[in-house]
């Protein structure tokens, strides 16, 4: 399996597997940390296989790789269907709110399924100016 994630304030999907990308970025400000900030992320995962199911965990990490959030973790499974295909790819919006960021710096999303990271995306935590 492989993933990508595309970072953005709002991802809003649309019909025939189309996304509406408002805001990509990777630079979130807060007035003062720690502080919780929010956006979407826009998740395609490729090459799962007939009948493969799988536990799928979505996380925070620093930049020194420490694990600062578990935003999602569950199990996953394709159903079988009738197709000349036997992979499948699957699309999605994670609408990330709440996530708690201590301090300014570098984070990365990260997504795992059974434990092997597929994608992640990183963005920086910054200060807001004040006047």
């Amino acid at each position: 399996m492989l993933g990508n994630l595309c970072l953005a304030e709002n991802i809003f999907p649309q019909e025939q597997n189309n996304y509406v990308i408002s805001n990509p970025g990777t630079v979130y400000t807060a007035l003062s940390y720690p502080a919780f900030i929010a956006f979407d992320a826009l998740l395609t995962i490729s090459g799962i296989e007939e009948q493969q199911s799988f536990t799928m965990q979505v996380v925070v990490e620093d930049s020194k790789g420490n694990e600062v959030a578990n935003i999602l973790e569950g199990e996953n499974s394709r159903p079988p269907q009738d197709s000349y295909n036997d992979r499948l790819t699957m699309n999605g919006v994670l609408n990330l709110r709440k996530i708690p960021i201590k301090e300014q710096g570098i984070y990365s999303i990260v997504v795992k399924a059974d434990g092997r990271e597929l994608t992640r995306a990183k963005f920086e935590a910054f200060l807001a100016i004040q006047e």
